[in-house]
């Protein structure tokens, strides 16, 4: 081996050593510098334009010998595998003594920083060594565990993330995107107590787990600090949190909630008022409202949450927001029928939440409904529901009377798509029913058009009609007569029982 190279990376598992091989002649600096650096912007992805990732991209284009064609703002591929013990730039910097100190050299390279918090933890020295290598630039964390590692109850999670927590606070202003995606939401850090001062760099924040331990956040061993500077991070886009962290953040942080107005995702989770937990309340429904309504939100999603709420107690105006998305998923019926009435949207998605007490106008072009119980009474929302495409998927509650509310529906113009798959208890009989009710809708709607231009055929109004998976028993008499009477119908249903 020539005298300037060494082992490979102690870190690295030693039946790796093996297939690490120096070059014979060290390469010229300048000419390292170039190869590290290039590799540096393959091992990335392409991104529209962001003013955050343009002042990294500039530093890169400086480079004489980076193409001008080559993406300046990027991101660190999300496909990587991130338990690779080769991950970029641990690949580069084990090649040899020679390798490592150029790349050490280099800060751009160390600007992802990926610490596995199950059995096997990563070292705290290496990750000390990427904070001091990537100097002040802004920094993507990922703390993880291994694939596969995500099954077995883990008593010590907690502690190992708590050492990360502490590890990483003085560097909370250089995060440009943190993730935490472990078992326990005990876990995670407390956005209120462990987080302060500007995150001017922040563009995502995801905390995710298995596992809602019902615990204040940060747990037991989180201290607040006092006199601290409060935590905001006026360039969030995209937010997953558990509902517990975001309530306690806001309550505490007003100006938190107020730095998220530029926010286009959000994912709220796992969060019902705890009575055993001091402050568990102090978050009403009107209040998260009323921080939705100063965000531009693309998509919010709502899982398995509920923050209290009185009728008496609704502000006057009564606050609203709007989502270009929206998605509810095991809400209760009460909390799913707030939100509605509180939000615009273009696209709704509904899974597993009653649905029987919202009985006022519903205007979403796109909607899906996924497992609607039979208990619930479908006829007067679909009644209500003005949109054009409707999914309904495996639900029980889609029955004779859900079709009867929407052969009832007060649509202008009328259901254009229609896609039923995976339901059973509504009869063909009625789904004819539902055709005919929208096509006299369409002639009602473009009376004059037709008129007008001298038509003589009727409109058509379902430009796709599709029944597949499971379904009711349909006839060849039913099959033709939709067939004739919808622009497109698919059939592909199969009845209980058959293979």
């Amino acid at each position: 081996m020539a005298p300037h190279a060494t082992s490979p990376d102690a870190s690295l598992p030693r039946k790796y050593w093996g297939e690490v091989r120096a070059p014979a002649e060290p390469l010229p600096n300048e000419l390292l510098c170039a190869i590290l650096k290039y590799a540096f912007v393959s091992a990335r992805t392409e991104i529209s334009g962001s003013d955050g990732y343009r002042r990294s991209g500039r530093l890169l284009k400086r480079v004489h010998y980076i193409p001008e064609e080559t993406p300046i703002d990027t991101i660190w591929t999300a496909t990587d595998n991130l338990a690779n013990p080769f991950l970029f730039p641990r690949n580069v910097a084990c090649v040899s003594a020679h390798w490592r100190t150029i790349a050490e050299s280099l800060p751009m390279l160390w600007t992802r920083i990926v610490l596995c918090v199950d059995s096997r933890p990563t070292p705290f020295s290496a990750v000390r060594a990427a904070l001091e290598h990537s100097k002040d630039l802004p920094l993507d964390i990922i703390v993880s565990r291994r694939p596969g590692m995500f099954v077995d109850a883990d008593p010590d999670e907690y502690e190992r993330c708590r050492a990360v927590i502490e590890l990483l606070k003085p560097h909370i202003h250089r995060c440009r995107n943190m993730t935490f995606d472990v078992i326990h939401s005990s876990s995670f850090p407390s956005i209120s107590d462990d987080f302060h001062g500007a995150a001017c760099h922040m563009k995502t924040l995801k905390l995710k787990c298995r596992i809602n331990d019902g615990t204040r956040p940060g747990g037991p061993a989180c201290t607040p600090a006092h006199n601290a500077e409060p935590f905001f991070a006026q360039r969030l886009e995209e937010i997953i949190m558990d509902g517990r962290n975001f309530a306690h953040a806001c309550v505490k942080i007003p100006k938190f909630a107020a730095s998220l107005h530029l926010a286009k995702s959000l994912e709220i989770y796992d969060f019902t008022p705890n009575p055993t937990v001091p402050g568990d309340d102090a978050f009403k429904l009107w209040d998260f409202v009323s921080v939705l309504s100063k965000m531009r939100l693309e998509a919010l999603t709502l899982t398995r949450v509920y923050f209290p709420f009185s009728l008496a107690d609704v502000p006057n105006p009564e606050p609203c927001f709007g989502a270009t998305t929206l998605t509810l998923d095991t809400l209760a019926g009460d909390f799913t029928t707030q939100i509605l009435d509180s939000s615009d949207f273009a696209n709704l998605h509904i899974t597993r939440c009653p649905v029987s007490g919202v009985a006022f106008d519903t205007y979403a072009r796109n909607m899906t409904l996924c497992e609607i119980p039979a208990f619930e009474d479908m006829c007067v929302f679909l009644a209500c529901w003005n949109g054009q495409h409707l999914e309904v998927i495996d639900c029980p509650a889609f029955d004779d009377r859900a079709l009867a509310g929407l052969a009832a529906g007060n649509q202008a113009r009328g259901v254009r798509e229609l896609h039923i798959r995976d339901c059973t208890r509504y009869r063909m009989e009625m789904l004819r029913t539902v055709v005919t009710a929208l096509n006299e809708r369409a002639v009602q709607y473009f009376h004059d058009y037709l008129e007008a231009e001298g038509w003589d055929d009727p409109p058509l109004a379902l430009e796709t009609l599709k029944v597949t998976g499971r379904g009711p028993v349909g006839t060849e008499e039913d099959i033709c007569w939709l067939r004739g009477h919808t622009d497109d119908f698919t059939w592909t249903a199969i009845q209980e029982g058959e293979a």
